[in-house]
């Protein structure tokens, strides 16, 4: 692993720019190059590790919705008066 520090420019709320330095660890990973191809033919002009962070933000995204749904199952009955009592609260407000 090594630790890399990039410099990025920003605009702070009083309008000044200003620089930030991130320090960031890295690592060497190997992946299947027709999955890497595929990934670039997907999403030209972004750099292999912009697509590979992309994809296991993705992915770490939609475990954290799967972890979600376990802690808060609904049954499907629960799920749909919900989603009617959502509905007609909706209704209520906007007449």
């Amino acid at each position: 692993m090594t630790t890399t520090a990039n410099v990025s420019n920003y605009i702070d709320r009083e309008g000044r720019c200003r620089r930030r330095l991130e320090w960031m660890a890295t690592t060497n990973i190997e992946i299947d190059t027709d999955l890497l191809a595929r990934l670039r033919e997907r999403h030209p002009g972004k750099d292999d590790r912009s697509l590979i962070e992309d994809m296991a933000r993705i992915e770490l995204g939609f475990a954290a919705v799967r972890d979600a749904q376990k802690r808060n199952a609904l049954s499907e009955d629960e799920a749909i008066e919900l989603g009617v009592r959502a509905v007609h609260e909706a209704r209520r407000a906007s007449a």
